[in-house]
């Protein structure tokens, strides 16, 4: 998907497809997972585009428009995993339905998207620069209205994944828990033009649950499938690979590995008619 097309954050090209983007996406998954020999060939689906739907960095954070529209639609068609860019870090959520998570999905964890929802992972740590989760809540990065951040929560956001090791050793107070309480998602209400001249959305402050791994140091994500026979189990593994973690003696390290699982060719959605059942 081509993100330019719903950002709030960036308006520069919102709207330029006049909605046929959107009705493109609709129509495809939909006939992916209703028509019965295109649901029995296909048991994931991976969407991918730029501005995130869900992140919690401090620099872009998450796009209000693009989950809008997106999140619906990915939710009610069984989507698998979204992979988005624009935040130079890595970050992964846990299973989303219709805007909410479902369950925690900690390092090692197994998802079954047909029930639980589906995964967010930014995967923008590939090169320099890369940024910062949010600070401390402040002025410049407020808490939502009527939150009062206490003990770890009046910390910066901290680190979570496999192997971290807070600075200056354990730490129990640092902020590095899946609750964040100051993130933020861009709105178009007020709407403004920004220093190029261009219209920008606005930040709207907002508490999270949702955001499972952290890391900002360089790492991409690895993808393993393992496909099945009809009505055996599928699996699509995705592993996050990172720069060696100091005195692993090996050339890199995997700090969270969750697996998607399906039944294979077995995947289409019954869609429901007013007064006749399923």
């Amino acid at each position: 998907m081509d993100a330019n097309d719903l950002s709030a954050e960036i308006q520069t090209n919102t709207g330029y497809s006049k909605g046929t983007q959107l009705k493109w996406l609709e129509d495809t998954l939909k006939e992916w997972r209703t028509d019965d020999e295109l649901a029995e060939r296909v048991d994931f689906i991976v969407a991918f585009f730029h501005h995130c739907a869900y992140s919690t960095t401090n620099n872009h954070a998450s796009d209000g428009a693009v989950r809008s529209a997106l999140d619906p639609l990915f939710t009610k068609y069984q989507v698998d995993l979204v992979v988005q860019g624009h935040n130079h870090l890595l970050e992964r959520t846990d299973p989303i339905k219709n805007g909410r998570r479902s369950k925690g999905a900690p390092d090692g964890s197994t998802i079954h998207p047909a029930t639980d929802g589906v995964t967010y992972i930014t995967a923008g740590s590939g090169g320099r620069p890369r940024y910062p989760f949010r600070p401390a809540p402040s002025t410049a990065a407020p808490a939502p209205t009527g939150i009062e951040p206490e003990g770890a929560q009046l910390l910066p956001e901290g680190q979570r994944y496999r192997g971290y090791a807070p600075p200056g050793g354990a730490n129990v107070t640092e902020n590095n828990t899946e609750n964040i309480v100051n993130s933020y998602y861009w709105s178009t209400a007020g709407t403004a033009v920004n220093a190029s001249g261009y219209p920008a959305g606005t930040k709207v402050p907002e508490t999270v649950d949702w955001s499972q791994v952290r890391y900002d140091d360089y790492a991409f994500i690895a993808v393993d499938v393992v496909p099945a026979r009809r009505g055996q189990r599928t699996t699509f593994t995705i592993r996050t690979l990172a720069d060696a973690l100091p005195g692993s003696g090996q050339p890199y390290s995997e700090i969270d590995r969750i697996t998607l699982a399906r039944v294979a060719g077995l995947n289409r959605i019954r869609t429901i008619i007013p007064g006749h059942g399923h």
